[in-house]
């Protein structure tokens, strides 16, 4: 593994939300995209479209391309269902992040975890779902 995509991968916050009401996940392609799909249980959504970097070895940044704010629903798995369009946007954020092994608060096993500073949609850690994550896994936005 390279220092480039040490990170890359789909990450996902619900390991560690234990009690909470909502969940973030957190995507970073190979390509330098990604997204982040934060969700609530009273159907809020929120999808942010990104370009990310690295800027050393603890340190990456994410500028925002594209954000839209909806709803979820089980029947329409994939989608956030928004009533407005997804707005474009710039907004630049840096992150401190380790690496680590962890054991989730309901786990058994140890997991890769992700640890953020600061929080990135309202998560600081995350447990690595895959390494094989691709673009076309983004959540479709659908205005109703």
């Amino acid at each position: 593994m390279t220092d480039w995509d040490e990170v890359v991968g789909h990450w996902d916050h619900g390991p560690f939300a234990y009690g909470s009401m909502e969940t973030t996940e957190l995507v970073l392609l190979p390509d330098g995209t990604g997204w982040g799909l934060w969700a609530g249980v009273a159907g809020g959504q929120d999808l942010v479209v990104f370009e990310w970097r690295r800027l050393g070895p603890d340190r990456l940044s994410i500028t925002e391309t594209l954000l839209a704010s909806g709803t979820w629903d089980s029947a329409r798995p994939g989608q956030v269902i928004c009533a407005e369009p997804p707005q474009p946007a710039t907004g630049r954020q840096e992150f401190r992040y380790e690496l680590t092994t962890e054991v989730p608060p309901l786990g058994n096993d140890p997991v890769a975890a992700l640890t953020l500073d600061p929080a990135f949609l309202f998560a600081h850690q995350f447990a690595l779902v895959s390494r094989d994550a691709t673009a076309a896994g983004r959540p479709k936005v659908v205005t109703d």
